[in-house]
């Protein structure tokens, strides 16, 4: 990518010479976007399924406090065996990091540009 930006820079376009590097940028970052959506509505209906079976086991006190601390939600389904859904859970935030990176680093670089 920085190399398609550096030979625009050296006159491959020279009527515009951003036009290309910007465009790839703008499109990383929307791509971001959408990685951290996806990722972000996973882990809302992942807490949710878990907040439902914490009730259901009648672990009120697990269910309430990963309302408040919602890092408890994944490590109570890893320890009640429900392992499953706390790798979805896991998968699930791992996407979001992941688009919340492409969207700082396509955002920042077209910002430079």
């Amino acid at each position: 990518l920085l190399s398609v930006c550096k030979s625009e820079r050296l006159g491959w376009n020279a009527r515009n010479p951003y036009s290309t590097c910007t465009n790839y940028l703008i499109t990383m970052a929307a791509i971001g976007g959408i990685l951290c959506a996806v990722g972000g509505i996973a882990l809302l209906v992942f807490w949710i399924m878990t907040l439902i079976k914490q009730f259901k086991s009648n672990d009120v006190l697990w269910g309430v406090l990963s309302i408040f601390i919602g890092i408890l939600a994944p490590i109570w389904c890893f320890m009640n065996g429900h392992k499953g859904l706390g790798m979805k859970f896991v998968y699930a935030l791992v996407v979001y990091i992941i688009g919340f990176i492409v969207i700082a680093v396509g955002g920042g670089m077209s910002a430079s540009y």
